[in-house]
């Protein structure tokens, strides 16, 4: 007799091994799936994400200095406000500087290249609507600013810079 309940004793162990195993089968199999789920998750986002960032480029920022050069009180702080707020095509305009130009009265605006980067200023140009030919490479001896360009607002002014 006593051989009879250790075989039941046995095969009840050996059915609860199973049954354990079959529960550890199961979650191993469910923290599978939801692995899966989320590495697919994971793919999806960054590939949206790339697809999105592929049409829209980081803003080229430009160090600016804006001269007065018409006679206007507070002219320049009104462009730098302009030129800050709004948005340009794929440039972004940090005036580093604003002051007036001098005693003389220039009659058109003029861009000059302070770092040789024709390229570039010749973009601004068109995209603010300011001609070629007013478009001057003088570079700055000490340009301790950093200044990509500066803008000399001229007596026609209002036409690029409207109000």
């Amino acid at each position: 007799m006593p051989k009879r309940s250790e075989s039941a004793h046995f095969y009840k162990r050996r059915e609860k091994k199973k049954q354990s195993r079959e529960v550890k089968d199961w979650i191993i199999i469910l923290l599978t799936l939801i692995l899966v789920v989320y590495a697919l998750s994971l793919a999806s986002h960054l590939t949206l994400n790339k697809a999105q960032g592929s049409g829209t480029e980081e803003p080229t920022y430009l160090r600016v200095q804006i001269l007065n050069g018409c006679k206007e009180s507070g002219l320049a702080e009104k462009v730098r406000d302009q030129l800050i707020s709004k948005r340009w095509e794929k440039f972004a305009f940090d005036v580093v500087d604003v002051g007036n130009f001098g005693d003389s009265i220039i009659s058109q605006t003029l861009i000059l290249d302070r770092k040789g980067q024709d390229k570039r200023v010749f973009e601004v140009a068109n995209i603010l609507g300011i001609k070629k030919e007013n478009v001057l490479l003088k570079r700055l001896e000490d340009n301790y600013l950093d200044i990509d360009l500066s803008i000399i607002l001229g007596a026609d002014y209002s036409r690029i810079f409207k109000n």
